[in-house]
């Protein structure tokens, strides 16, 4: 039997900065590709396009126009007030407006782990074996496949 893929690419953009580093803030517009593989099902196709751009789409949205902040950084320390977050890493303070800022359970907001949790969540809705692949810039790509 033959194996099939199907591509599907979205986009967002947002600011991220790596704790690990203690790299400033600063942002990209991030580029979105995944491919599912698999063979064809009754409709001879592997999955609809359709099926992968929602989900895809809800992933990004969710993620554009915000500050990505790794909720499981061990070098962050985390304020969660009403109308605000407060982020404090090594010398540098921050307080963002809470709906600007999107919390993701990663330890580190590098693209490799954006591009892992793109894949978690794409996993928990689509079957079989997904590459996701972020790229931050044209020649700065990351990606995860299984």
């Amino acid at each position: 039997m033959k194996n099939y893929s199907v591509k599907v690419v979205d986009d967002f953009s947002a600011a991220h900065f790596i704790p690990e580093i203690t790299e400033g803030l600063h942002g990209h517009n991030f580029k979105v590709v995944v491919k599912v593989f698999g063979n064809l099902n009754e409709n001879f196709m592997v999955l609809d396009f359709r099926d992968i751009e929602t989900v895809l789409g809800e992933i990004c949205s969710e993620m554009d126009h915000k500050i990505i902040v790794p909720k499981k950084s061990k070098n962050i320390t985390l304020k969660t007030k009403e109308e605000s977050i407060d982020l404090v890493l090594s010398d540098k303070r921050y307080r963002f407006p809470k709906k600007d800022v999107v919390l993701l359970p990663i330890e580190s907001n590098t693209t490799e782990l954006i591009a892992f949790y793109i894949h978690s969540r794409l996993k928990e809705k689509i079957k079989g074996k997904i590459k996701v692949t972020v790229t931050e810039k044209e020649n700065y790509s990351a990606g995860i496949v299984g």
